[in-house]
């Protein structure tokens, strides 16, 4: 603290203290101040000041300041304001002297700086209970991954804050049936395990729109039909489930079906699948 107000007081008085005379300050003609800055032995010009002058107590205060004698300068200083008042000059040489006089009574010095710069140390210090009440480590369920996104869908009740990219990460999350359909009708995967059996639990749900509505249930492969189809035998009587289905037992593009054995086997497929159709669907 001391610190603190020592720079802020320097940066104030450090130029009236480079002001070393009172008699240059006035701007006369330099006489005295010469004298005393020459001489070899600064005591033995004292004498010749006027004593109770302004200049007989500057020059003794510096004397006995700059020699150490810190005591004789209190001396000094108080006959000086006696005599003449806190004057600006007195009171420079006053800050010297408390400067000077920190090591040996701090309090006082402390007191002067804050009055002179009108420092307020009266702040109410910080509740120690309550900064140690204060957690010293982060909660990992408030930055973990599936933390974050169970929360982001229980309070949002949809997926509008979740990425694309994220859509996967939602799985364990897919427990209600209105967030389930928003996940179906954003994800374009099929290449994840899930997949079968949460299209198979949205459409045994109420208020399905069936197969057909998302646009992921044209994108499933034979495997992923026939996981639904052992699962919901119906399927069989959806006309859309069946052309997707027709669709998959064509054969893959680097056959051709002028091929009499790819035809064959293709044909055949498509017979085992027909016969399975109720009379609607033939």
């Amino acid at each position: 603290m001391f610190r603190l107000l020592q720079k802020q007081y320097l940066a104030l008085f450090l130029p009236t203290l480079l002001a070393c005379s009172p008699i240059a300050s006035r701007g006369e003609e330099i006489g005295f101040v010469e004298t005393y800055a020459l001489a070899k032995e600064r005591a033995t010009v004292l004498p010749q000041l006027i004593p109770e002058t302004e200049d007989y107590y500057y020059y003794h205060v510096m004397f006995y300041q700059s020699t150490g004698k810190v005591a004789d300068a209190e001396a000094m200083l108080d006959a000086w304001i006696r005599k003449h008042g806190e004057t600006q000059l007195a009171q420079r040489m006053l800050a010297r002297q408390m400067m000077l006089t920190f090591s040996t009574n701090r309090e006082r010095t402390i007191e002067y700086l804050k009055q002179k710069l009108g420092v307020n140390l009266n702040h109410t210090p910080p509740q120690r209970d309550r900064a140690a009440a204060l957690s010293t480590a982060l909660d990992g369920n408030l930055v973990e991954y599936q933390a974050v996104l169970k929360r982001a869908i229980e309070t949002h009740r949809e997926l509008a804050h979740v990425e694309d990219g994220a859509l996967v990460d939602t799985i364990p999350q897919l427990t209600d049936d209105v967030i389930l359909r928003a996940w179906l009708a954003r994800i374009r995967r099929v290449d994840i395990p899930e997949l079968p059996e949460l299209i198979i639990r949205e459409l045994k749900a109420e208020n399905s729109a069936g197969f057909g509505w998302a646009p992921i249930h044209a994108s499933l492969t034979k495997s992923q039909l026939d996981q639904l189809l052992s699962s919901m035998p119906n399927l069989l009587e959806n006309d859309r489930f069946v052309h997707t289905q027709l669709q998959r037992l064509k054969p893959d593009g680097d056959s051709s079906l002028a091929d009499r054995d790819i035809m064959r086997a293709y044909l055949q497929r498509l017979e085992d699948f027909v016969s399975k159709l109720p009379p609607s669907q033939r």
